[in-house]
């Protein structure tokens, strides 16, 4: 008789436990609901992943932002002819660009991501990362979503001496502005290669990249240059880079490279000489 009781005594003391836990968990999960609801009335709200609106809210901004870039770039010959306020904003719009939307660290390495910087790039800009006279820190402003190119008039009158060119490797300096210039990457096999268009034909310089240590910077060292004339004849140059690596102790000719933005539109880079570069997928995305 008393084992029955007991048997009997075992479920009901775990029936009145575990009401009491479903009666607090219900008080709990009715004052966490009611906060909830009394921010939309007396309606229940539709469900929503917390956060996401900011997500898109900044990138809403951020496509501002590369409209605004895109503006403020277009029609400086290249860069070439960019005012030194020009060159401020395209700094502080870039500095907004970098902060919100960085680059993955994987983007080398990762064969999907790969796909976004593999193939041919369009030269649309280039200018100083840090231009003479500019105090870094306090000059340069990061963009805010409250500016807008098309309200904001820039200082014509103060001109820059930028050069609008690229150097190969400090053999030779090629004039950009307004010339097609591209670029062109192969991840997988590690490629890398210039090109300008110029009166008289093509130069190309041709090499392999390494990944560097530090993210999304590469290592390149070209190899091989020709130029092709209009009429056809190419004239090889790559003599000049073997000289100069002979002449440098084996060291090859090259320089680093940094992605710091990219989307499927343009990319933002540095150079280990101090320049800024824009680059687009299309060749009429900016103009001129």
């Amino acid at each position: 008789m008393s084992s029955v009781l007991k048997g009997v005594r075992c479920p009901v003391a775990v029936a009145l436990v575990a009401l009491i836990v479903i009666l607090s968990s219900q008080r709990c999960l009715s004052f966490g609901l009611g906060k909830v609801f009394s921010r939309f009335g007396s309606s229940s709200p539709s469900l929503s992943v917390p956060g996401i609106g900011e997500k898109n809210k900044i990138t809403e901004q951020v496509q501002t932002a590369k409209k605004e870039l895109i503006e403020t770039i277009s029609n400086t010959n290249n860069g070439k002819e960019s005012s030194l306020d020009t060159q401020i904003r395209v700094l502080g719009l870039i500095d907004y660009l970098e902060t919100n939307a960085p680059v993955s660290e994987s983007l080398l390495t990762d064969k999907t991501e790969s796909d976004a910087i593999d193939g041919v790039w369009y030269l649309q800009y280039t200018q100083p990362s840090e231009p003479e006279g500019v105090d870094m820190e306090n000059d340069i402003k990061p963009w805010t979503p409250e500016e807008t190119a098309i309200t904001k008039e820039f200082e014509k009158s103060i001109q820059v001496k930028n050069s609008g060119s690229v150097s190969f490797l400090g053999l030779l300096n090629v004039d950009t502005s307004k010339r097609l210039t591209t670029q062109t990457i192969g991840v997988e096999k590690k490629l890398f290669a210039n090109a300008v268009e110029q009166d008289f034909g093509t130069i190309e310089v041709k090499g392999f990249f390494e990944i560097d240590s530090v993210p999304n910077r590469i290592i390149a060292s070209f190899e091989n240059g020709t130029l092709t004339l209009k009429s056809g004849f190419v004239i090889d140059f790559s003599f000049l880079f073997a000289l100069r690596s002979y002449l440098n102790g084996g060291l090859k000719a090259g320089g680093w490279l940094e992605t710091t933005y990219i989307d499927k539109d343009i990319r933002i880079g540095r150079g280990n000489r101090g320049s800024l570069f824009i680059l687009s997928r299309d060749e009429d995305t900016i103009v001129p």
